[in-house]
């Protein structure tokens, strides 16, 4: 029993260790883009995101282009033209709220 204590205990203490290493991770990323987003910004410049399989319905092509999903890659067609469209940025500001009557 205690043997099963311990095992427990230590499973446990290995998974807090790794989920604190995780978040300190995402957390150090998150602090990384901030500070280049703002560098763009300074300078004049925009990231946005660009997804090539927005508009696309065939199922095999909208395969092909997710392999290529975040890779860095821009997906041109035999024109010379780019596949896909950038995702619109979202707006901060007041959100709606449900509001539910108890009448």
């Amino acid at each position: 029993m205690n043997e099963m204590l311990m095992l427990f205990s230590g499973a446990l203490l290995a998974w807090m260790a790794d989920w604190l290493f995780s978040f300190w991770r995402r957390s150090q990323e998150d602090s990384r883009r901030r500070d280049a987003r703002l560098l763009l910004k300074r300078h004049g410049l925009t990231p946005q995101r660009y997804l090539a399989t927005i508009g696309e319905e065939d199922l095999e092509l909208r395969s092909a282009l997710d392999a290529f999903a975040f890779t860095g890659y821009v997906i041109t067609d035999s024109k010379g033209q780019v596949v896909g469209k950038l995702l619109p940025t979202l707006k901060k500001g007041p959100h709606l709220r449900l509001v539910v009557s108890n009448d």
